[in-house]
């Protein structure tokens, strides 16, 4: 069940990155979000302390890293938006995991993606010095308010319909509902090394990852 947890907690940052753009001026640095499980399904309950609670994300022209403390482990997700092609690596029980994803597997995971209904507000609010504005996005399976700003110069998939990269958002899915806040962002040079994967790892397909955690 914990393995199950921490691969299903990874697959989903994955869905959430796939597929992120990059405007003509691109925003390189640092943007960390806290994370609030607002409300979680009753067999996730006595997990929740397994959970990630911050979320550091690192943005280069081509490149994407998003990194999560969990209990006992971390998650890291690199996304190469130059190449299509996302890195998965995670440290949990004693074993370094590595898993290559392919611009076809990337591909095929955003074409499953429902085209959500998207609703502006004229509502605002300040979230660290930047104005920003309120949005809904509704698909059959999960609602998310979003309250993004167009002064960061990077798009989310999730979001690639609005004029703003997301400062905070709450997901309503499945019994599920988790809030990420933006509690830092910081401009600097990002060089190439921050997204390579780091020695000891070892590399399984997702096929081979998904039987090794007991799916089918």
């Amino acid at each position: 069940m914990k393995r199950a947890l921490l691969i299903s907690a990874g697959l989903v940052f994955l869905v959430i990155l796939t597929g992120f753009r990059y405007s003509f001026k691109p925003f390189e640095g640092d943007i960390t979000y806290s994370i609030t499980y607002v409300e979680l399904p009753e067999e996730s309950r006595d997990f929740e302390d397994m959970l990630a609670n911050e979320l550091f994300m690192t943005l280069s022209k081509t490149n994407i890293k998003v990194k999560q403390e969990l209990m006992g482990g971390s998650q890291v997700i690199v996304t190469n938006d130059a190449n299509k092609t996302s890195e998965m690596m995670m440290e949990m029980m004693g074993m370094k995991i590595h898993v290559h994803l392919t611009k076809e597997e990337m591909e095929a995971e955003s074409n499953q993606l429902e085209k959500p209904v998207i609703t502006e507000f004229k509502e605002y609010k300040n979230i660290l010095g930047y104005k920003c504005k309120k949005a809904v996005l509704k698909t059959s399976e999960r609602t998310i308010e979003v309250w993004y700003t167009d002064k960061i110069e990077a798009q989310h998939t999730d979001f690639k319909n609005i004029k703003g990269f997301p400062l905070e958002y709450l997901t309503t899915q499945e019994g599920m509902k988790v809030k990420m806040t933006a509690t830092k962002v910081e401009s600097r040079k990002v060089e190439d090394s921050e997204f390579n994967v780091p020695d000891g790892y070892t590399t399984y397909t997702m096929e081979e990852l998904s039987k090794m955690m007991g799916g089918n």
